[in-house]
């Protein structure tokens, strides 16, 4: 003990010499230039590479493309740094062979903590990778890259040594950079290697979204009617998860209806997702990039709906090369084609289904049902292009367009005596969505990133009941008709800003606000003559017209004080405005979890919700009428507050056992 307290003091004294010692000789070294003509950023990477100096700087503060002629082939160190950041005052912080670079005028540099930032791709797609955990092995800080594939990591500067690991990937290990913008590719691999579980990368269980992530993998045997694999039959797996009668496609999620569930199609809420009849949702797998489901502890970033949320986000495109696939089954056939588009900078995924029950229905049915003529048929094609302006600045425009038809016709002629009684009914159920999406993201600087979006959604609903009675009793004919229509159209123009500012290892804010400028026209007639075009007349008639205003912003914090806690706060503050009536709600957030280790971890959450439009229904004689109507003085918003508990533990041989129990108030 007595020999540490002497040896101490003096290894704190020589320590300063041998750093400067290193120091010194380091930016003394010759270095022989490959290429006396480069980038500034390509001139840093040959010194990493083949000279195994390693230089950190921001490389917003400078043009990393600039190109730099150097007048010798062989420079020393010092003078090839002074050179490249010619235009800058700037300091050097050395350890060992890594040098940071700071700004004299650039107050946040002059700290020994550097962020790294970037994307995680795919290496052979170049497709984002979503939840990837990025973690420091040396500080032990951690992250994870968020729905854009985006992480930033502040460590100090003597601490380089980053672990990137994604399930199903190669694991990844960094240990020098020549720059603070770091991109990671990972490789793909088939054979999943044993799994070290470490407690740093533990506590991100729920720190991305909120709730539980659905690996695409997962989908696999989770088939519709139509035996495709589907996302919406695989949600279903989900304790708390109800689908509702045979042959139908909504989800019942702890209580709530079908439309209480918030439905992301690349930030665009939708109206409707499920096909005629349960034969498949109108999400196609190949086409989907990144799920998540959650039913409990709702971020603040959502709202709108009071059950769960279900956010989808689409592929980019693989940057590397062309394919896709083809495949038929009974009810129809889908196609898929993703590559990259005249350079690697672009790059699209489209996809699309169509069905051909119609070629072969009647016949098939003919036995089963009481219907003389049976027409169903429905489409999707999805579609999105991204083009990386620069390797911070990337543009996106994403498109749908589907839809479902079915028709029921049934005509009966009945003979008594001399009483003869004739019936037609003719029923007719359209629906469909258009959505596109126009998104530009940019990372500011190393800790803030913003995404904009802009977009619209248009559903279309129409329902058609035709009816005629004939009766021909000793020569007096008797005839009626009734003709029961039900029509409603959807158009909401939606724009939102986001910001994700990663303040440190402990703290990672997101705030934001939007619009979203809404259209309904609802309308149900009931006519005693058939009339033809009449269709048309409700769509175009303005008296159904409303217009409504909902603007909203959020603010949250995710705080990781260690390895054990994990606390979630934020709010999201909405507005409703319809004609002079205006509703204004702010609905808290609050998420706690425990992990006292590995294997177990508690968590308990509050969310209060609230939702602006109401899905009426009408299961009366012939088609159901669904009509989506808006808040007003006399339908007022809907409101739910739920609390959740849960308990999570890993048993052995993969296995996880997941206990929960939930409150829930609704009303109006």
């Amino acid at each position: 003990m007595g020999r540490f307290n002497i040896c101490l003091p003096v290894l704190f004294l020589l320590l300063p010499c041998s750093i400067f010692a290193q120091g010194s000789n380091i930016l003394k070294k010759i270095i022989p230039l490959s290429s006396r003509t480069n980038s500034l950023s390509n001139h840093v990477n040959n010194l990493l590479n083949f000279h195994d100096v390693s230089i950190a700087f921001n490389s917003s503060k400078v043009n990393v493309d600039e190109i730099i002629t150097f007048e010798k082939r062989n420079i020393q160190l010092s003078d090839l740094i002074t050179q490249l950041f010619y235009k800058e005052d700037i300091k050097l912080t050395i350890s060992a062979n890594k040098i940071l670079v700071t700004f004299e005028n650039d107050k946040e540099n002059k700290i020994s903590n550097v962020t790294y930032r970037g994307y995680i791709y795919d290496q052979i797609t170049g497709e984002i990778l979503v939840g990837a955990s990025v973690v420091d092995l040396n500080s032990c800080t951690s992250t994870f890259s968020n729905e854009d594939g985006f992480y930033s990591l502040t460590i100090p500067l003597e601490s380089l040594k980053i672990s990137i690991n994604y399930l199903g990937y190669k694991s990844k290990t960094i240990e020098s950079s020549a720059n603070t913008k770091l991109d990671v590719k990972l490789e793909f691999d088939n054979e999943i290697a044993p799994i070290l579980i470490n407690s740093v990368v533990g506590n991100n269980y729920v720190i991305g979204s909120g709730g539980a992530k659905i690996k695409l993998d997962d989908i696999d045997g989770f088939q519709s009617i139509s035996g495709e694999n589907d996302l919406v039959t695989a949600v279903r797996k989900d304790a708390g998860v109800q689908s509702g009668s045979e042959g139908q496609s909504g989800l019942y999620v702890r209580g709530g209806s079908p439309d209480q569930n918030l439905v992301l199609l690349e930030g665009i809420p939708l109206y409707e997702i499920n096909h005629a009849a349960g034969f498949s949702s109108m999400f196609i797998e190949e086409s989907i990039n990144n799920v998540d489901f959650i039913k409990s502890g709702f971020p603040a970033r959502f709202g709108g709906r009071l059950s769960s949320v279900l956010n989808v986000q689409l592929k980019e495109g693989d940057k590397s090369g062309y394919h896709g696939n083809i495949q038929l089954s009974l009810p129809g056939g889908k196609a898929h084609l993703e590559g990259p588009l005249f350079s690697k900078k672009t790059s699209f995924n489209i996809s699309g289904r169509l069905s051909y029950l119609d070629k072969y229905i009647n016949p098939l049915l003919g036995g089963f049902i009481t219907y003389d003529d049976i027409d169903i048929h429905y489409n999707d094609f999805v579609g999105k292009i991204t083009h990386s302006f620069s390797p911070t600045t990337k543009l996106s425009f994403s498109y749908y367009n589907g839809g479902d038809r079915l028709s029921l016709f049934r005509k009966i002629n009945l003979q008594v005596d001399e009483s003869q009684f004739n019936t037609t009914n003719n029923n007719s159920l359209a629906w469909g969505s258009k959505v596109w999406n126009v998104s530009l993201s940019d990372i500011v600087n190393d800790k803030l990133i913003f995404k904009l979006n802009a977009g619209s959604v248009s559903y279309n609903y129409n329902s058609r009941g035709t009816f005629t009675f004939e009766s021909i009793e000793d020569n007096l004919t008797t005839y009626q008709e009734l003709d029961v229509i039900s029509n409603s159209n959807i158009r909401d123009y939606i724009i939102r800003l986001n910001f994700d500012y990663y303040y440190n290892d402990q703290h990672r804010f997101k705030f934001g606000s939007g619009w979203n400028f809404h259209k309904y026209n609802p309308a149900v007639r009931h006519n005693t003559k058939i009339v033809n075009g009449v269709l048309d007349s409700l769509n175009n008639n303005s008296d159904n017209i409303l217009l409504a205003d909902e603007y909203f912003g959020y603010v949250e914090d995710t705080y990781t004080p260690n390895n054990y806690w994990q606390i979630y706060g934020g709010a999201y503050l909405s507005g409703y405005r319809i004609g002079e009536i205006s509703f204004n709600n702010l609905q808290p957030r609050v998420r706690v979890i425990y992990s006292p280790n590995i294997n177990h971890r508690f968590s308990f959450s509050y969310s209060k919700m609230t939702q602006y439009v109401h899905l009426l229904i009408n299961p009366g004689i012939g088609l159901p009428s669904d009509l989506w109507v808006p808040s007003t003085d006399k339908i007022l918003p809907e409101h739910a507050q739920q609390f959740s508990v849960s308990y999570i533990t890993d048993l052995s041989r993969g296995y996880e056992l997941t206990v929960s129990g939930y409150w829930k108030k609704m009303s109006n």
